[in-house]
């Protein structure tokens, strides 16, 4: 298999986890939305994609320059209201993480909350909702 073909499976292979993701925060009664969100697991992942983005410059300026709470929080409120709009509800488990040499939007023991959901997982074994997709 290609380089190409290998990122091209991963690709779809997280597609497809954000929609059963979706899904299962969706149905799940005690985060039950009946609001919009992202219609397929392309639409997903983009918008995680800028969040994470978000969520990264936000860890970045914090080691870089004083930040105010206010400032974190308002940000930290933007990712989760694009979350919630991208999934349909926070994923159990969910987390920002403010470590600017990894990813920011993650789920805490994802085994636990989402045992069917095969998702990117870091180091730590934390679910990771929009890894860099690089085909390696």
């Amino acid at each position: 298999m290609t380089k190409t073909e290998r990122k091209q499976h991963q690709i779809q292979k997280q597609y497809s986890a954000l929609e059963r993701l979706r899904d299962a925060i969706r149905f799940d009664a005690g985060n039950r939305t009946d609001g919009d969100f992202a219609s397929n697991g392309k639409s997903i992942y983009s918008q995680l994609l800028r969040l994470e983005g978000r969520g990264g410059r936000l860890a970045e300026a914090m080691c870089n320059r004083p930040v105010t709470q206010d400032e974190i929080d308002r940000n930290e409120n933007a990712i989760r209201n694009g979350v919630i709009r991208a999934l349909g509800g926070i994923p159990k488990g969910f987390f920002i993480n403010k470590d600017p040499r990894g990813y920011c939007l993650k789920i805490d023991d994802l085994g636990k909350h989402y045992p069917t959901i095969q998702i990117h997982t870091d180091f730590g074994g934390y679910g990771i909702l929009a890894p860099e997709i690089t085909g390696e």
